[in-house]
């Protein structure tokens, strides 16, 4: 596959292949922990590269348990999102980065729509749009 890979259908395709499966759990018996948190139950495997998607070499993916997972992927959306809004290479610092996505995981959480009006609110400051184009 490799970067032959243009689609997320055929990334979604792939994720749900037996060879995926095989591969990611070669992993999990490799490292037998969430990277993040050092949880041995629940686990899985997040891509940090996509280059080699078909043939990942450990580099390639971290093991991670569900919830750590579920984190990422929120952490990694809204990273995406908040670089779109910062110019001229002046990019936040990764603590302050996961500070403001927590903050904004839990209320999230906590409040879904207080959530939605700050974003809201933030969208017509800066002219954010929301990219809910899902990575794994």
């Amino acid at each position: 596959m490799g970067e032959n890979m243009a689609t997320q259908e055929e990334y979604n395709t792939y994720i749900e292949s037996d060879e995926w499966k095989e591969r990611c759990r070669r992993f999990i018996k490799e490292v037998g922990e969430c990277e993040e948190c050092s949880s041995k139950e629940n686990l899985t495997c997040h891509h940090i590269k996509y280059k080699n998607l078909g043939k990942e070499e450990r580099e390639d993916v971290e093991v991670l348990c569900e919830e750590c997972h579920k984190d990422k992927h929120k952490y990694d959306k809204y990273k995406k999102r908040l670089r779109k809004r910062f110019v001229g290479g002046q990019d936040p610092s990764l603590d302050k980065l996961k500070e403001e996505a927590k903050e904004l995981a839990d209320l999230e959480e906590k409040d879904p729509d207080a959530f939605w009006h700050k974003q809201k609110i933030r969208k017509r400051k800066s002219q954010w749009k929301p990219d809910y184009s899902g990575t794994h």
